[in-house]
């Protein structure tokens, strides 16, 4: 069983993570590229999967999240689904807030390594945490290398 605090703390990431997943669902239905469309989706279910691993190696935190997001979340999905409008599903728009939200993720992580968490907690995080950074890195190689024929 885990403290209450950092029971807390996981369940604001896993928050957080639910946001991701939801954002790249909405880029995925903005944006014109099919390559970028592929690509969001692989990450949403990525960050689904994410969650998942959090839920199986904490099972307190099953069900005490909002599985629909934060309100933040929500607001920052509004965001990129009206520039992604305004900008008629411009790539380089939507890109920029994908990265920026993923930005504002890695800080979540590391606020929580910066607790004290037990071990296997610690392990999954930095594993994710650095999932997330070469998320990153595919989102902009795929974008640099990306001919829009759709």
């Amino acid at each position: 069983m885990m403290n209450q605090q950092i029971s807390s703390k996981l369940n604001d990431l896993v928050q957080y993570l639910q946001d991701s997943r939801n954002g790249y669902r909405e880029c995925a239905d903005n944006v014109k590229s099919g390559v970028m469309k592929m690509l969001f989706n692989d990450l949403s279910n990525r960050r689904q999967n994410m969650i998942n691993e959090l839920d199986q190696a904490f099972p307190d935190l099953t069900n005490v999240y909002d599985k629909d997001g934060t309100v933040l979340g929500k607001a920052h999905q509004y965001f990129v689904n009206l520039k992604g409008t305004l900008t008629g599903g411009d790539v380089d728009s939507i890109i920029n807030e994908v990265k920026r939200g993923e930005n504002t993720l890695i800080d979540e992580y590391k606020d929580n390594l910066r607790e004290t968490l037990p071990g296997r907690a610690q392990e999954i995080l930095n594993k994710q945490m650095h999932e997330i950074e070469e998320n990153i890195k595919e989102i902009d190689a795929k974008s640099a290398n990306l001919i829009e024929i759709d």
